[in-house]
């Protein structure tokens, strides 16, 4: 069984992926019926047709999102359950937030002490984070 604070990553992640859903399910509907009031089908049409391409574009950003923190999670409690502790590692190709740099500094972190998980954690790069997790003893 998972510690308590990885379960709580888990509802943390579906909560935010659940949570971007309906909000781009909201802004999707409230662009649709925007474009009614053109009045020329041809335009209506282009309008709606930008809206859901639009829909698409951000449901894919938040679903690869969400998968990359899955992904994490998942190395989080293999890395628990070998005992270890948690080093956040700098993806070598990407430019850094500030929080990441400071939680890699900061590394390595007991389960208790880990921030959040790459992708989840409250960082300024937010769901774009490529940071890993690395086990260390």
């Amino acid at each position: 069984m998972p510690h308590p604070k990885l379960q709580q990553l888990a509802t943390r992640i579906t909560a935010r992926f659940e949570a971007d859903v309906v909000r781009l399910g909201q802004d999707m509907l409230n662009k649709t019926l925007q474009v009614w009031d053109f009045g020329d089908f041809q335009i209506t049409q282009e309008l709606v047709s930008d809206a859901f391409d639009d829909g698409q574009y951000r449901l894919d950003l938040a679903g690869d999102s969400a998968t990359w923190q899955a992904y994490q999670l998942g190395r989080a409690e293999q890395i628990d359950e070998s005992g270890m502790r948690y080093a956040w590692i700098l993806d070598a190709g990407a430019a850094h937030c500030p929080t990441c740099l400071d939680f890699a500094a900061m590394s390595p972190f007991t389960v208790d002490e880990l921030p959040g998980i790459p992708g989840e954690a409250d960082t300024e790069c937010n769901g774009s984070c490529r940071c890993n997790l690395e086990p260390v003893k």
